[in-house]
């Protein structure tokens, strides 16, 4: 059924989105992790400016991917007009009764 087949594609797109976002999240607080491990390191200034220039690199990588999810799930859903408009679509098709499920082109009336 095509509907359920919409519904788990969806599914599955926000699942990945959300899993890059979850990656994002833990590789930023690994690395701020690693430099409150190394705080009284005389290595320190070294450390975190390597961690400065990978945080920034993890950032525009995951860019793209954290920006369609947003920031935080209850501030901002993820949508897609495209995919809520085939779901529309394929929701009128599937009755019975719908007169889109035999759609005829006729072609127009001529003025006689």
């Amino acid at each position: 059924m095509l509907h359920r087949r919409q519904r788990r594609f969806v599914q599955r797109c926000k699942a990945y989105i959300h899993e890059l976002y979850l990656l994002e999240q833990r590789l930023l607080q690994f690395l701020k992790f690693i430099e409150r491990q190394h705080r009284g390191d005389p290595r320190l200034p070294a450390i975190k400016d390597l961690c400065g220039v990978l945080k920034e690199y993890v950032l525009g990588v995951m860019k793209k991917g954290t920006s369609l999810r947003g920031s935080h799930v209850h501030q901002q859903r993820l949508s897609d007009t495209q995919i809520e408009r085939l779901h529309a679509i394929s929701f009128y098709t599937l009755g019975k009764e719908s007169k889109l499920t035999r759609a005829k082109l006729t072609p127009p009336s001529t003025a006689r």
